[in-house]
Formats: structure tokens, C-alpha cells, sequence
């Protein structure tokens, strides 16, 4: 296991070269996620007749798709120009981290909510529904207060090695960890209990078998999305702060599976 120096250098410093294997993997894996993303916007958008018809997880799904792929797109340019090149750099590069990662979860934590508005088959409006109100505001509101958390332990400085370190401090990283976990169990409970329901019916109406095709799906989703989840939360809290390059990597990764999954 390589160790990188923790000691923040002072004064002119000569920026550390990234491994050409992981400089390699790294635009590699950008590539590819460029490329995958751009698939599942045309196959979302080919066939909508109508941009007012669709529905409102079609246009969350939608546009976490294009904050996946400006988030892809945007640290393969500060991948190329290299993090470690200045301090400004550097910040930038966890300041792009923290805003695009956040808002692609509160995007796919009001798609899930979503799905189990229409999986319970709820006759009353969205604004009618408590329950609806409180998926939405009750856990978002609060998931706001750990992302002000986020920014505010923030981890960005070069090491005296001129290696870029980023990361969020874990002040704030255990928060964001737990808060993911209490909130992905929740919103996957919630999709049992309808899946139970329709199970437990003798009808095999169309309608029924599309719940519970629904329900599956993103209660299998949810639980995918927060193990990889745990386990980018598990090592960023190890490492207490990365290279940008393998914080740019963890990122990707996790944003392209979180895609996958909800593509599927």
C-alpha cells in the first residue's frame, strides 16, 4: 500500500508526476463513461413524442443522467490538466467532487421517492400525500445540513511530494455515510411492503405485474446504489483524504454504476 505524505507544502513546490498506468486507466474509465452515459440519454430520449408527457421520474432520470455525464466530462478536463498542477487546481477539483456527487444523490433519492409514490399506488396528488411530503422534505433537509458539513471539512492541499490531496474530513464524511445508510434502508423498506401486496394478489393484470416489476427493480436498485455507497464512503474515511486522481477514479466509478443500475 503506497503512503502519501500528509505534511501540506509551503512555497513553490514541483508538481508529482501521475503514474502513467493510472493516468492511462483513469481517461480509460472517463471514456468509457462518457460513452455509456451518452447511450442511456438517447435511449431515454429517442421515443418521448411529447417533452410535456413525460413524467416526472422520466425528467429526474434524465437529468441525473446529464449531471453524471457533465461530472464525467468536467474531471476528464481537470484529469488532463493535471490536479496536482496549483493549489487552485486542487480545490477546484473537490469543490466539482462534493457539488456534482451531492447532487446526483439528491437527484436519485427523489427518483426513488418517486417510485414508491407510484408503486403504492397513491390516488391522492403528490402534495396531498404526507408521506410523499415527507420523503421529500423530511430526509432532504436534513441531507442539506451534512452537505453544508461536507463543504465545510473539505480536504484539499499538496503534500510535500506536490501530490494534490482531496477528500472530506471525517467530521463530516461519518455523517454522510450514515445518513446514506438510514436513508437507502428506508426508502428499500418502503418497497417491500408493496411488493408483498402485489405479490399476495391471485390477479395477474397487467398493471399489477408492472408494479411489481417497478418495485423490484428499485428496491434491487436501492440496495445497490447503497452498497456502493458504503463501500466509497468506508474508504474515503480510511484514507482520510486522497491523490485527486484515484478521488476522480472512486467518483467515476460510483457514478457510472449508480447510472447502470438505474438504467437496468
Amino acid at each position: 500500500m503506497v503512503v502519501f505524505p500528509r505534511e501540506k507544502v509551503h512555497g513553490p513546490y514541483v508538481p508529482a508526476v501521475v503514474p502513467t498506468a493510472a493516468r492511462a486507466a483513469s481517461m480509460t474509465l472517463s471514456c468509457l463513461s462518457l460513452a455509456i452515459v451518452s447511450v442511456c440519454i438517447i435511449r431515454r430520449t429517442q421515443n418521448i413524442k411529447s417533452w410535456r408527457t413525460l413524467s416526472v421520474p422520466g425528467w429526474i432520470l434524465i437529468a441525473l443522467y446529464f449531471d453524471s455525464f457533465l461530472f464525467v466530462f468536467v474531471s476528464a478536463i481537470l484529469k488532463d490538466i493535471g490536479t496536482n498542477t496549483s493549489e487552485g487546481i486542487c480545490q477546484a477539483s473537490i469543490l466539482i467532487c462534493i457539488c456534482f456527487y451531492f447532487s446526483s444523490k439528491v437527484l436519485l433519492y427523489f427518483f426513488l421517492v418517486e417510485k414508491v409514490h407510484i408503486v403504492r399506488r397513491e390516488k391522492r396528488t403528490r402534495l396531498q400525500d404526507k408521506l410523499y411530503i415527507f420523503n421529500c422534505f423530511g430526509m432532504m433537509l436534513p441531507y442539506l445540513g451534512v452537505i453544508i458539513l461536507s463543504f465545510i471539512w473539505r480536504i484539499s492541499y499538496i503534500n510535500t511530494d506536490g501530490t494534490c490531496i482531496i477528500g472530506i474530513g471525517r467530521e463530516a464524511l461519518i455523517p454522510v455515510v450514515a445518513f446514506d445508510i438510514i436513508v437507502n434502508a428506508y426508502l428499500t423498506a418502503l418497497f417491500i411492503a408493496p411488493i408483498r401486496r402485489l405479490y399476495s394478489y391471485k390477479s395477474n393484470s397487467r398493471m399489477r405485474e408492472y408494479l411489481h416489476t417497478i418495485a423490484c427493480r428499485s428496491c434491487i436498485g436501492s440496495c445497490c446504489t447503497l452498497l456502493a455507497t458504503m463501500t466509497n464512503g468506508v474508504v474515503m474515511m480510511v484514507l482520510n483524504g486522497e491523490p485527486g486522481w484515484i478521488c476522480f477514479i472512486s467518483c467515476n466509478a460510483d457514478v457510472l454504476f449508480t447510472v447502470l443500475v438505474l438504467h437496468w
